[in-house]
């Protein structure tokens, strides 16, 4: 063996002749025990059965992450919302419960066609799609459209190929 492996090797212990024990320190002893498991079973059953009502009543959780309604939005497709449309608008998508995916632009107040009736009653202007499964290739036909009918009306927008 090497000198390090010695070290780890706990020296060997003779065992000594056993002590001897009378019945009575026997008893004395066996009394003990089993009153120390019969003190900690009794604790075991007072914490089964008697309820903590000492704190207010739990609060539920609630979901702080925002709105149900907003969803996450491939980066792609905020691309071709703000190459085809510009900076100035952004896009939503919500996942209805009925099923479908409904793709949401943005348009912003300078640079929108709707009347000033809409802006009143609605706040915003939204023009939203149903895309079925187009995925990006529906985003970037409606963000086409979108963008025919706002410079038709005379708004200036990025040169988009």
């Amino acid at each position: 063996m090497a000198e390090e492996e010695k070290d780890l090797v706990p020296p060997k212990v003779k065992p000594g002749p056993a002590p001897k024990v009378n019945q009575k320190d026997f008893d004395e002893f066996k009394e003990s025990v089993n009153q120390g498991f019969s003190a900690i079973m009794n604790k075991l059953d007072e914490l089964k059965t008697t309820p903590d009502v000492s704190g207010p009543p739990p609060t539920p959780i609630k979901d702080e992450a925002g709105p149900d309604e907003e969803t996450p939005i491939s980066p792609v497709w905020k691309k071709l919302v703000t190459d085809i449309l510009g900076e100035d608008f952004s896009c939503e998508l919500a996942l209805p419960a009925a099923g479908g995916t409904i793709f949401r632009i943005i348009v912003p107040k300078e640079k929108s066609n709707a009347s000033q009736m809409h802006w009143t009653m609605f706040k915003r202007d939204v023009r939203s799609r149903e895309l079925g499964n187009t995925g990006e290739k529906g985003v970037k036909d409606w963000c086409l459209k979108v963008r025919v009918n706002l410079l038709k009306s005379g708004m200036k927008l990025p040169v988009y190929p």
